[in-house]
């Protein structure tokens, strides 16, 4: 494993039950992880 100097390479979308918008720079990530860093993503409110 290696260190990730910058997440902002990565993204994450949202599918919920086959539906989603595939958009990738809906949720573009920031700062950096360690090899073998726990990372914990999680979402507030409805979305709406």
């Amino acid at each position: 494993m290696n260190n990730i100097t910058d997440l902002s390479v990565y993204s994450l979308d949202v599918i919920s039950n086959g539906a989603g918008s595939l958009n990738p720079s809906e949720y573009v990530l920031s700062g950096s992880a360690n090899a073998g860093d726990d990372i914990l993503v999680y979402r507030v409110g409805t979305g709406q």
